[in-house]
């Protein structure tokens, strides 16, 4: 019996020692391992790729186009070309596919300025040049607003005092940044007309500055 007892207090002993235990992080260690030239490559890798990525390199250099001059999104305080040109190829692209599913018309395009990640310089255009200007997996959302949501747009843009890219919007300002007339396809605005936004999604940060 005093070794059954025994044996119960023992184990009452270690479980309530190990449940009043708490464990604490007290450091972190960790070492830069540097990526040089070094390190050699799998031949074998090298030579199973090299048919793949020589197909994409040729398809990446094909051109597409000339640009007469070079083209930033700092170009200008409120418009761009290189924004608006984008804005515009959005809506020629997007817009067949809207009509023939819904009947409508998208009426006016907004992209976001942080979307457009590089410049276009002047020279020839190729399938690379597209992709750094717009290098994510994009998606395209068109949404109904009515004409209260679209002043609401107006002011932001009016005030944002950022070139956003746009198709479909005339907005005129005046020295002090305050609407004179705005537009949606050549069309004043209406409150209890619905207009369809098209908008790009993209899963990235803007900074504001």
């Amino acid at each position: 019996m005093r070794i059954t007892y025994l044996f119960i207090l023992l184990n009452i002993f270690v479980f309530s020692g190990c449940k009043d235990q708490k464990l604490h992080l007290t450091k972190i260690e960790g070492k830069q391992i540097t990526i040089t030239d070094s390190l050699g490559g799998n031949s074998e890798i090298e030579a199973y790729i090299k048919p793949f990525k020589d197909r994409i390199e040729k398809d990446l250099d094909s051109v597409l186009a000339y640009s007469a001059d070079t083209y930033t999104k700092k170009d200008g305080k409120y418009n761009t070309a290189i924004g608006n040109f984008m804005a515009d190829a959005v809506y020629s692209e997007s817009n067949p596919i809207f009509k023939s599913r819904t009947g409508k018309d998208i009426d006016m395009v907004l992209l976001n300025h942080g979307g457009i990640r590089s410049i276009l310089s002047k020279g020839n255009v190729s399938k690379r040049t597209a992709f750094g200007l717009m290098p994510f997996e994009n998606s395209i959302v068109v949404v109904a607003l009515k004409g209260e949501q679209v002043d609401s747009i107006m002011l932001y843009l009016s005030r944002g005092k950022r070139a956003h890219p746009v198709s479909g919007i005339k907005l005129t300002l005046d020295k002090d940044s305050n609407i004179l007339e705005a537009k949606v396809n050549g069309k004043n605005i209406e409150k209890d007309k619905t207009t369809m936004l098209q908008q790009t999604i993209i899963y990235t940060v803007e900074a504001i500055t």
